[in-house]
């Protein structure tokens, strides 16, 4: 479905107050919509515990999963950091996500691969994508948007973690600035639309 009617969908669904689920590229260019989607199946989704997805459609299945990655480009990679790098010296921004499509192969179909994962937000593109994510990033309550970004790599079960973040500096600074990037990131697509 082209981009530009996945927007008109969704403006049709919020102002009607009808439930609705969409997405659409980084492109935008193409997307999909679904209205009503806990009763549609066919684009299987869980978004903490709002799901379509029945109990019965867990995954343990016999077989033993294995992921190989086909290919990468290290040069391409560090021609691709350095731009990026040479960017954020030059302050044009704080925050920066470097990612490549990366060819893998693996035993599992995306169904098996949606079945078996257990990240509270996630969904099935049938025969395209599957993808999924441990957190929240934005969530809207009593009117009020806050922004939860992924708070680095501390382990949980560290005790008294807050301590520990604030007196060792270096990656756990860096957790820190990403986070409040992430949150003036927010915050400018809602203000400067």
């Amino acid at each position: 479905m082209e981009a530009q009617l996945v927007r008109k969908a969704v403006n049709r669904c919020a102002a009607q107050g009808k439930p609705f689920l969409f997405g659409v590229d980084f492109e935008l260019r193409e997307g999909f919509f679904v209205e009503n989607p806990l009763v549609c199946r066919q684009i299987p989704f869980a978004c903490g515990e709002i799901t379509n997805v029945p109990d019965s459609f867990s995954g343990e299945a016999e077989i033993t999963p294995r992921l190989e990655v086909l290919h990468t480009d290290r040069e391409a990679y560090l021609r691709r950091f350095a731009v990026i790098r040479r960017g954020l010296l030059r302050g044009d921004s704080f925050l920066t996500n470097l990612t490549e499509r990366t060819p893998i192969r693996t035993n599992l179909t995306l169904d098996e691969i949606f079945r078996r994962s257990r990240a509270r937000y996630k969904l099935l593109l049938p025969g395209r994508l599957v993808c999924f994510s441990p957190e929240c990033f934005v969530r809207i309550t009593d009117g009020v948007i806050r922004s939860y970004p992924m708070k680095g790599t501390v382990r949980r079960a560290i005790v008294r973690c807050e301590l520990k973040v604030l007196r060792t500096g270096g990656v756990a600074r860096a957790s820190l600035n990403r986070a409040f990037s992430s949150v003036q990131w927010a915050r400018n697509r809602v203000t400067y639309p």
